[in-house]
């Protein structure tokens, strides 16, 4: 799997929004949105970490949500910022602990945009918080970042001043709360993507129709210029071997059918001279195929997963009326394909943001579906090996009439439903199934003495993987 310690992906505040699909839904109101704006992570147990984000009319949140394996769910996990509204960037997930980089802004609309560093434990509570101002008054278009080690985050993007557009990398020194800020040559190229070059005393960034080397400090070193001939506009790098770089985009390769309209991924030298390259791409020009939006691939052992959105609607790409799909292909390291699929599960419009290869060999694919009635539904949905379907789950974020208590308990527990009979699960930290039940009555009491201190997850849902409710039940004795 492609580390993600080095690697950035692609989080675009100017472009494109992104939600759900058939599989892991989050409902929102007539007045919400919800977006994905970063990756999904795979932690020591095999679960895997999504965060939504939610705009509503009291400001813009996150959803932290975990699945399992199988990509059922966990838990999720709403937080918020009293005073300013949160856009996440990246997060960093770590044995013990969760760092998110956020931008902010504040809910006056002052326009005055800050980054947010907070870290979390696992279950998603907040610890400790900082706060940088390198922007002034700046505002942020993109920004790629990576983390170096626990006290250091290297970031890079694309910002509007009062004068110009620029592009520019930064550090954030979490231990001191201090940072280095820096534009980068007089370029602005909105970077997709960052990545270490390959003896680590710099910074590889492809944006727009250029690839930039920096040094440590982002001074400018030198341009691969007019690299839109493969790739333009979205795309993102990843060093695979100590001399080769793969780069996946949207296609702008002129031997396509209809170019800009397909996905490509290729190897390069450190010259960026290619040696190979394999295209994702439709025969009809009605029928386009646009990359993930913010992740479009992933590499696990000798595979490669390359991912995107099958029949995009062109006049509303995010929120189109088309019946669409998720689209994941599977490549060698030689760019040979093995599979191409696509993944419908109803008539809708589906979006993909990204893919995550998986360590049990799949892919996790997560994007949104959007509905004939103006809901955007975050979509989660795990693949094996071969492709086949493992598990896909749904919650509505709107559910109201399920309550469960006492929380904390000592031996027995109440579950209160209306109208939603269904089945509850507990599982521990790590993702085992303790406990599945059926519940029929509004009010059922269950026994639960035998279980051991501490915390569990539990969902409420029906048999078909539609979640209700979920969350952290403690045990205490």
């Amino acid at each position: 799997m492609i580390n993600k310690i080095f690697l950035l992906k692609i989080f675009l505040f100017s472009f494109f929004f992104c939600q759900s699909q058939t599989g892991f839904e989050f409902y929102s109101n007539v007045n919400e949105q919800l977006r994905w704006n970063q990756l999904a992570k795979e932690d020591q147990y095999g679960n895997y970490i999504l965060p939504v984000q939610i705009d509503n009319q009291e400001g813009t949140s996150v959803e932290f949500i975990k699945l399992n394996s199988k990509g059922e769910l966990l838990s999720n996990s709403n937080f918020s910022l009293d005073s300013f509204n949160l856009f996440i960037s990246e997060f960093f997930l770590f044995e013990n602990k969760i760092i998110v980089l956020a931008s902010i802004l504040d809910k006056d609309q002052q326009f005055e945009q800050q980054f947010w560093v907070g870290t979390f434990d696992l279950l998603f509570n907040l610890q400790s918080e900082l706060f940088f101002d390198p922007l002034g008054d700046g505002i942020l278009k993109t920004i790629k970042a990576i983390i170096e080690n626990e006290e250091t985050i290297v970031m890079a993007g694309a910002v509007t001043t009062s004068s110009e557009n620029r592009d520019f990398g930064c550090k954030l020194f979490l231990d001191s709360n201090t940072f280095d800020f820096s534009f980068i040559g007089n370029s602005f190229n909105i970077i997709n993507d960052l990545t270490v070059n390959f003896d680590s005393t710099g910074y590889v960034l492809i944006g727009g129709d250029d690839i930039l080397f920096t040094n440590e400090d982002f001074d400018l070193i030198d341009k691969e210029e007019n690299f839109e001939q493969l790739v333009w506009l979205q795309s993102w790098i990843a060093p695979i071997t100590d001399s080769t770089f793969l780069i996946t985009g949207r296609s702008n390769k002129n031997d396509l059918p209809f170019p800009g309209r397909g996905i490509v991924t290729g190897i390069f030298d450190d010259s960026f001279d290619e040696i190979t390259h394999s295209k994702i791409f439709s025969s009809s020009e009605d029928t386009l195929i646009y990359p993930a939006n913010n992740n479009a691939m992933d590499r696990n052992n000798d595979f490669i997963y390359v991912g995107g959105t099958f029949n995009v609607d062109l006049n509303n790409i995010i929120d189109g009326n088309k019946n669409s799909a998720f689209l994941l292909t599977k490549l060698d390291n030689q760019m040979n394909q093995i599979w191409r699929r696509n993944y419908r599960l109803d008539s809708h419009y589906y979006y993909m943001a990204g893919v995550l290869a998986t360590s049990d060999g799949g892919c996790l694919m997560y994007g949104h579906r959007f509905t004939e009635d103006n809901q955007r539904e975050a979509t989660a949905i795990k693949v094996n090996k071969e492709g086949e379907i493992l598990g896909t789950s749904s919650i509505i974020s709107t559910f109201e009439n399920f309550n469960i208590f006492p929380n904390p308990f000592q031996t027995q527990i109440v579950i209160q439903q209306n109208n939603k009979q269904g089945f509850l699960k507990l599982y521990d930290l790590n993702g085992r199934l303790l406990f599945n039940k059926k519940i029929t009555d509004s009010n059922t009491y269950l026994d639960l003495s035998k279980l051991l201190q501490g915390s569990y997850f539990y969902t409420y849902g029906d048999k078909n993987g539609w979640y209700y409710k979920s969350g952290t039940l403690i045990k205490q004795n």
